[in-house]
Parts: C-alpha cells; structure tokens; sequence
C-alpha cells in the first residue's frame, strides 16, 4: 500500500514538473498551470463529480499548455499581434501537447491527453 501510494506521489510530481518546463517556455504564464488545475477541480468538485476524478483533473489539467514547447520562440513571445499564420501555428500546441501525452494506459496522463488536445476559438 505504501508504495503503490510512493508511486503514485512520484507520476505526480512528474507531471507537475513537465508542466512547469512548459511554463519555462511561456514566461507569462507564471502560475497559470497550477490555477488552472486548481480551478478545473473546483468546477469538477461543484458539478458534483467523485473525490477521486476532482484530483486526477486537479494534477492532469496543469498540462493544457505543454505543446507550447513546440511553438517558435518568435511566434510564442511575440509581444505584438500575431498573424493569422502567426496564430496558426499557435493553435498547433494543442495537436502537439496531445501528441506529446498520447499513447498510455495511465488514467492521468490520458486525462491529460484530452485536455491539451482541446482547441480554443478563433
């Protein structure tokens, strides 16, 4: 019991530091990836879900922006408007994080798989 709870601790502060080199990446981001896991849970937790779905939001939201590692430094920290190919190409993190997640059995990183792949508008 112990070490599978060791274990556990472990594929999350993983995440959690995966998540924080892509905060390297995107400076403004600052905090960004740990308020969003936090509010993703607390929306979970008041649209009724389980304790044990709350926490894997908590720790597989934070992820949401990880494909920006993939995004050209000119386009990521432009400070002006971006163009509309500018802005593409941004888009694409979302293909690109969910890549980078894909392919595992683990509940976690499958959650966070599907959020990363999920489009914002235009």
């Amino acid at each position: 019991m112990e070490r599978t709870r060791q274990l556990a601790d472990s594929r999350r502060e993983i995440l959690a530091r995966l998540a924080l080199a892509g905060e390297y990446r995107d400076h403004d981001t600052g905090e960004h990836t740990r308020r969003v896991g936090n509010i993703a849970a607390a929306l979970s937790e008041a649209c009724g879900s389980n304790p044990e779905f709350v926490e894997l939001i908590r720790h597989a939201a934070p992820l949401h922006d990880l494909g920006k590692i993939g995004i050209p430094d000119e386009v990521l920290r432009k400070t002006g408007r971006l163009t509309a190919e500018e802005f593409n190409l941004m888009k694409l993190h979302t293909t690109i994080g969910a890549t980078m997640l894909s392919g595992s059995q683990d509940p976690l990183l499958n959650m966070a798989e599907s959020i990363a792949s999920i489009r914002f508008a235009a």
